[in-house]
């Protein structure tokens, strides 16, 4: 009973020790980065920002990798959606930079974060490619930043999920999610 009431009060004491910011604005300004540089190396834009049931899952997915060290892709990449691109940054310090950085995020300045996620994902060929293949038009970004109260550390993760408009895509029993 004593360890119960001892793993309660340090949850509860993490939870007021951070803040925690989802941020559709942020998850947006990510797509809109990602649309630029398709555009960039002649590729269209994609054509929706997905808000039903990939976005669903992306959630799932940065939420679940916001807990782990080191984030893992999911397993079901071809039932909801036919790409997927992950990103984690972790910032500790004291220094001006990275006081700056959490200064800007906690006031709603997501430039940075945005930038740091496209930019790692064009560097990676794989990702790269899942960012630019020509065929998927649809889209959807989520991210999650916890920053701690005194300001010294952040992580931010970020997912990214697309289809093809007019792929099938299957649930897990097998119907059709998308058409």
């Amino acid at each position: 009973m004593k360890i119960l009431i001892l793993i309660l009060t340090a949850l509860c004491f993490s939870a007021y020790s951070q803040d925690t910011i989802r941020s559709q604005k942020l998850d947006s300004l990510i797509w809109i980065k990602i649309n630029t540089y398709r555009t960039s190396i002649s590729e269209k834009p994609f054509t929706s920002f997905e808000t039903t049931t990939m976005r669903k899952y992306s959630k799932k997915i940065t939420e679940r990798n916001s807990f782990v060290k080191i984030g893992f892709h999911s397993d079901s990449v071809g039932i909801t959606c036919n790409g997927e691109c992950l990103f984690q940054l972790v910032a500790t310090g004291n220094s001006p930079s990275v006081k700056k950085m959490l200064d800007d995020v906690l006031s709603g300045n997501f430039e940075y974060l945005a930038q740091q996620a496209v930019q790692n994902w064009i560097n990676s060929s794989s990702h790269e490619a899942i960012l630019s293949y020509s065929t998927w038009t649809v889209s959807t970004v989520t991210s999650k930043a916890v920053v701690s109260k005194d300001k010294t550390s952040m992580r931010f993760d970020c997912s990214y999920h697309c289809r093809s408009a007019d792929s099938k895509v299957t649930n897990k029993k097998g119907g059709a999610t998308y058409k």
